[in-house]
């Protein structure tokens, strides 16, 4: 019982991070629905903050005049672009749910059509339950895709998240500098100060870490949507998205989106598509290791293990959010270690 306590003692602070990390997280899930207007704007305002500390700094403008301008000008250019997004999103959608989806049957060429009837024909009972797998796995993937439907097509929800957006923002922006001192208050100045050193090391130029991975992301969105339009791919949109969302997630990468898509087309006789996927990928991975470290330092990633093993639990336990939660997890606690916050019991001194 005496090493039990020890134990305890000696590992507090993870397992208080432990728990507070999945009580938080748990909480903004449940609350996703009524916060997500607040969080798109501060996301908003983290991404605008370098052109208003430069309306400031060498246009001289007043902090809450330059938070209004940033800000607004912010979302403007976010609802043209998600607008532009949703438009030609939508188009796919379309297609895609009036035609035969993406892999289709008939394109393959004569004898893996054979070879798949042969294999059908052994075990039936398996390509029976094959519709079923693949429609639950769907619906594990995403959950949440109903209550947003139910959100988007609320016109009053809408127009006020529309509304919340850039007035999160601007008082985001102009609040940005009281930020630091109001958590100091509740975490401690030492603490803030160190984990504010380990983010600020995280980034290698002045934009900030989360403009430098913004950039990355985007680079990979434009990347992948150019290389599939070049090579006629169908629903090169949907394509792009999902790609850039499997490169958000440690360990998945492009890969995952890619190569099953090449191999798709090999086995449809399409061996210049095929081929044109493959160095796309190559190109992809070669391009993200060069601007990464350009721009954001060397960051930790959730052991290939443990995210591998959560994506395993999210389809069996049919919930998307068992995926962030588990990078997200790994990302927090190796920046709270190299800020010192976490490990060391002299990190409230």
């Amino acid at each position: 019982m005496k090493r039990i306590r020890a134990l305890i003692r000696e590992n507090a602070s993870y397992i208080l991070f432990f728990a507070f990390y999945t009580a938080a997280f748990v909480l903004f899930v449940q609350t996703l629905a009524f916060s997500l207007p607040l969080v798109l704007g501060v996301l908003l305002g983290v991404l605008a903050k370098p052109a208003c500390a430069f309306l400031e700094n060498r246009l001289h403008m007043s902090r809450c005049r330059a938070a209004i301008l940033t800000g607004t000008g912010a979302f403007l250019l976010f609802l043209v672009g998600a607008g532009l997004l949703f438009y030609w999103l939508g188009r796919e959608l379309v297609s895609f749910l009036s035609g035969s989806g993406y892999f289709e049957y008939e394109a393959l060429a004569p004898a893996v059509r054979n070879a798949v009837e042969q294999g059908l024909a052994a075990i039936p009972a398996a390509a029976k339950r094959l519709p079923e797998t693949l429609s639950s796995n769907l619906e594990a993937i995403l959950p949440a895709l109903n209550s947003l439907m139910q959100l988007l097509l609320s016109i009053p929800a809408l127009f006020l998240l529309l509304a919340l957006i850039p007035v999160s923002a601007c008082v985001f922006l102009q609040l940005r500098g009281k930020l630091p001192r109001w958590a100091a208050r509740w975490f401690g100045t030492q603490r803030v100060v160190r984990l504010r050193h380990a983010i600020h090391d995280l980034s290698r130029t002045s934009a900030g870490f989360a403009l430098s991975y913004f950039l990355i992301y985007t680079v990979t969105f434009c990347e992948s949507f150019i290389i599939l339009n070049l090579l006629d791919m169908k629903y090169p949109l949907i394509t792009a998205i999902i790609v850039t969302v499997s490169d958000i997630f440690p360990v998945l990468g492009p890969g995952t989106v890619l190569l099953p898509i090449c191999v798709y087309q090999l086995l449809c006789g399409k061996f210049f598509h095929a081929a044109g996927l493959f160095i796309g990928w190559i190109l992809l991975t070669v391009v993200r290791q060069i601007i990464e470290p350009r721009l954001v330092s060397k960051v930790t990633r959730t052991p290939a293990l443990a995210m591998l093993f959560a994506v395993y639990c999210s389809l069996i336990a049919g919930n998307f959010w068992l995926i962030p939660y588990t990078g997200l997890f790994f990302f927090l606690f190796q920046l709270l270690k190299s800020a010192g916050i976490l490990g060391t019991k002299t990190a409230g001194t």
